[in-house]
């Protein structure tokens, strides 16, 4: 066989790389991209980025793709770039985005049978724009048929709502499926498709049917508040935090939204009180709870702690929280008490120790003929190891009693009539569900013309059935 030379080896390589690259673009729904050559594989795009490095982007989290219109001779590698156009334009909504693309895909390949294919594909989707048509649901209908099919959806979300309020779970989960089968937008069937799965302690899925809400009507303060409950039963406080802050710049007087940020400000660990999103929050959470404590204030509602109780409530749980105080002052003083005792054990635990390697060190002698060996310890070194396991013991003793006195702090605490703090954040329920307005868009226009104005989407916030 005959031997190539190293020059013709790569202008054979950076021939058949020129021929292959594929610049691939595909837009996430959080506002990232990621680029390479992107393949459909069986739960989301397989996307070669080169060198040797994969990505798999999963399809629920695909925005748009846009693909690389330069021409590629190969008939094959031309036929797989077709391909991957029609595949590519499943995800958008903007069809004279989509027949622009197309446009260019065909120009770039004219003269060849893809080409001629691609036109056809421009056609079919020139088509749709001049019948007006929107996409809905994975499907191109009028703008009456998707205003139709939505109101449907809501109507249907509404029926679900019922039943999760009786507290038929089942038939309610059917429902909300049969929703999102007409509408998988529809942010009131997502909002309750969360609040199933909060139910029934699927935290991920719960996570991932509320951020779908939020995709569809930011600012929800409901939905930020769950986001919020969610992260913190999955013990990510910090990002818990940032959604409960999120949800009072959206909904600064909702009480429940108030109540959980009291109870997570309350439990928020020691070591992360210091941080940025805490204190945000804290001084959030003071700015708005005085006005509802005001506006409440009127009704003879007054805060105590994370709950709201009645003005003759008020006085009695006052008395009743200073005797728990003079209780609690005294268990703090014997808890100092023992923590002082343990910090002394813990003193005398490590004199006796370096006494007692002291002891050992010099036990070491050399005899005539100069090795080493270990003499007799003295009598001081074993009345040091019997003192040491009694500190040990009397240590163990002390951290008991510590956690004796915790326990009778917490009983104190329980003592009052009502907790200021219960530990318990909680959902807001169907009564926060976001009900969108049904949109009616005006038929696509060619470029170059006047569009018409389209309805557009509105959240009318929460609605009670």
């Amino acid at each position: 066989m005959k031997s190539l030379s190293a020059a013709a080896v790569l202008a054979a390589v950076l021939s058949a790389a020129a021929s292959t690259a594929v610049a691939d673009t595909i837009y996430l729904k959080d506002g990232s991209k990621v680029q390479g050559d992107a393949k459909k594989g069986a739960s989301g795009y397989v996307v070669n980025q080169g060198a040797g490095k994969y990505q798999v982007v999963p399809f629920d989290q695909v925005r748009s793709i846009e693909l690389d219109m330069a021409p590629i001779a190969e008939p094959e590698l031309a036929r797989e770039n077709l391909n991957s156009l029609r595949r590519s334009v499943e995800h958008q909504d903007d069809i004279n985005r989509i027949i622009d693309r197309w446009q260019r895909f065909a120009e770039a390949n004219q003269g060849t049978p893809v080409g001629e294919e691609a036109k056809l594909d421009l056609g079919m989707w020139k088509q749709r724009r001049d019948e007006g048509l929107v996409k809905y649901g994975g499907r191109w209908v009028t703008s009456e048929e998707r205003a139709r099919m939505q109101e449907e959806a809501i109507k249907v979300a509404d029926n679900a709502r019922r039943l999760l309020k009786q507290g038929r779970l089942n038939d309610a989960e059917t429902v909300v499926n049969q929703a999102l089968q007409q509408d998988p937008q529809n942010a009131s069937a997502l909002y309750l498709r969360g609040l199933i799965h909060l139910r029934q302690e699927q935290w991920p899925q719960a996570r991932k049917a509320f951020e779908q809400v939020n995709q569809q009507v930011p600012n929800h303060g409901p939905t930020l508040n769950n986001l919020g409950l969610i992260h913190w039963r999955q013990n990510q406080q910090q990002q818990a935090l940032g959604y409960y802050d999120q949800a009072l710049i959206s909904d600064p007087r909702n009480q429940q939204i108030l109540n959980n940020v009291a109870e997570a400000l309350y439990a928020v660990p020691d070591d992360q009180r210091n941080a940025q999103v805490a204190q945000r929050l804290a001084r959030r959470f003071t700015e708005h709870d005085v006005d509802l404590q005001r506006e409440l204030g009127k009704q003879g509602m007054h805060r105590w702690g994370a709950q709201w109780v009645t003005t003759e409530q008020l006085g009695e749980l006052k008395t009743a929280e200073r005797a728990m105080k003079d209780k609690l002052d005294q268990l703090s003083a014997d808890f100092d008490g023992v923590k002082v005792r343990i910090d002394t054990i813990d003193r005398e635990i490590g004199d006796n120790e370096r006494a007692m390697r002291r002891l050992e060190a010099s036990s070491y002698v050399r005899d005539y003929n100069g090795n080493i060996y270990q003499s007799v310890l003295p009598p001081t070194y074993y009345a040091l190891q019997d003192d040491q396991r009694k500190l040990q013991r009397d240590r163990e003793d002390q951290f008991r009693n510590l956690e004796k006195l915790r326990q009778q702090a917490r009983a104190v605490q329980a003592d009052l009539p009502v907790p200021k703090y219960t530990g318990m954040q909680r959902a807001i329920d169907v009564e926060g569900t976001p009900v969108q307005a049904p949109t009616v868009p005006a038929p696509a226009t060619a470029p170059g013309t006047q569009p018409g104005k389209a309805q557009p989407a509105t959240s009318v916030g929460n609605r009670t059935a």
